[in-house]
């Protein structure tokens, strides 16, 4: 009798051990998945100063808008571009991002810095290139306080550009021309103005007056 009722207890036992490996088959996987899960919304893809890595846009996506995307990348010639919006929304899939709100730091292998601002624009969904419009504002270390309608950035060239008319003060005096680049000369920003630069000579000028 004794020798008879240990299969049945052992049958009992295989049938409650076949039973929580077919649940663990089940809440495992998912409790994995929940923990990965996790890890991917906690984990900080930026770095220490708060920007995003190389090449690397980051931003959570609420509904069909991007809130305050950002994206940073070192030229070929070590220029870096950082850009930043408070909010952007992608007009097709695979095409352009309609931003507002824009913020960009170009800044040279050296450390100088030229920082672009804009109401609105416009980034390529890989990053490489944006073009700011709306009263766009442009200030470098330097002493330059510029305006202009357009700025077009180019994050593999490392390169700024105003295609259209710029105007404002620096170190000389008043400043318009029609067109403006920013790009790197040694290790520090060379900003050139081109067609039909008008100089009005203040010598308050690179005093900040």
């Amino acid at each position: 009798m004794q020798s008879a009722a240990r299969p049945a207890r052992r049958g009992k036992y295989d049938n409650r051990h076949s039973a929580w490996v077919a649940r663990l088959k089940v809440v495992l996987p998912l409790i994995a998945l929940a923990i990965l899960s996790t890890v991917f919304l906690l984990a900080d893809r930026r770095e220490p100063d708060g920007r995003a890595r190389d090449g690397e846009a980051a931003a959570p996506v609420t509904g069909g808008r991007v809130a305050r995307p950002d994206y940073s990348g070192v030229a070929a010639n070590g220029a870096a571009l950082y850009l930043t919006a408070r909010e952007a929304q992608p007009v097709t899939p695979g095409g352009e991002i309609v931003a507002q709100d824009l913020r960009g730091v170009w800044e040279g292998s050296g450390g100088a810095r030229v920082v672009v601002t804009s109401r609105d624009g416009t980034l390529a969904e890989n990053g490489r290139t944006a073009t700011l419009t709306g009263d766009v504002g442009i200030v470098s270390e330097s002493g330059f306080r510029l305006t202009s309608r357009r700025m077009d950035v180019d994050a593999e060239a490392g390169r700024l550009t105003s295609p259209g008319p710029v105007e404002g003060m620096g170190p000389p005096g008043r400043i318009a021309a029609g067109t403006m680049t920013v790009r790197q000369s040694g290790d520090s920003p060379l900003i050139t103005f081109t067609d039909g630069v008008k100089v009005v000579y203040d010598p308050d000028a690179s005093n900040g007056g």
